[in-house]
């Protein structure tokens, strides 16, 4: 309605939306004002992020931090929540989406345990915390979180320096079959260590022309000529004026 989609903007979504959920009336506005149609005109050209890879099935057997296996994980979630599984194709994303969280929940208990015998050395603890010092606080429990390694449900948990978590980010992107017209997702590129790597070449996400990793400007002769003679003037204007002062 207000024209915010393709080309002009462009919509990022997560994967751990179900397969078409803009057809299920739960997933549009609950007046009915947006229909699934006027959501498929967003959604098409948009990006889905991923993490990749998922959970390593030769990881699942291995008992992590919490004392537990991955498949002990599965139990104790389908357990405390059924309504979430019961009778859905779509269980396996929801219970590995959690186990990112589960694993971000040790790294903070981790983070919080090693400031704590840090601040011990000074004299101090967490329950120190006041707004006065709390700027230092922070600043240790941040600098102990990048210093957190361990092995998680989601395989061995450490961190770059600029705070991620090393591994790679699964670009997807919603396109239209040729044919009956349908949305799916396909391969677009992924994100390794900060870098965007395109992998589909025909993803027209930029208005149907190929991502470049540079553009090359070109500047005509005598324009190049008249601000390179420009450039020199401003520079003998500038030694003039600082002889000047000296």
């Amino acid at each position: 309605k207000h024209g915010m989609r393709h080309p002009e903007y462009a919509w990022m979504f997560f994967n751990w939306y179900t397969e078409e959920w803009w057809t299920d009336n739960s997933s549009c506005i609950a007046d009915g004002s947006v229909a699934p149609s006027q959501l498929e005109e967003i959604i098409v050209t948009s990006l889905v992020f991923d993490h990749y890879p998922r959970i390593k099935e030769s990881d699942k057997n291995k008992t992590n931090l919490g004392n537990i296996t991955w498949y002990d994980y599965v139990s104790h979630h389908n357990a405390r929540w059924p309504s979430v599984v019961k009778g859905s194709d779509n269980a396996q994303p929801h219970v590995e989406d959690s186990a990112y969280m589960y694993d971000a929940l040790w790294t903070v208990a981790l983070a919080l345990n090693r400031t704590e015998q840090l601040l011990k050395k000074e004299n101090m603890s967490l329950t120190d915390f006041t707004y006065e010092n709390g700027q230092n606080i922070s600043r240790k429990i941040y600098n102990e979180a990048l210093k957190v390694t361990f092995f998680g449900l989601t395989g061995n948990v450490s961190f770059h320096e600029n705070g991620d978590r090393p591994g790679k980010v699964r670009l997807l992107q919603y396109r239209r079959k040729e044919g009956d017209g349908k949305l799916c997702k396909e391969p677009f590129g992924r994100i390794v260590d900060g870098i965007l790597q395109i992998d589909n070449t025909d993803a027209n996400i930029f208005n149907g022309e190929t991502a470049q990793d540079e553009e090359h400007i070109h500047i005509v002769l005598p324009l190049f000529v008249m601000y390179t003679i420009l450039s020199f003037v401003g520079i003998a204007y500038a030694i003039i004026c600082l002889v000047f002062n000296l």
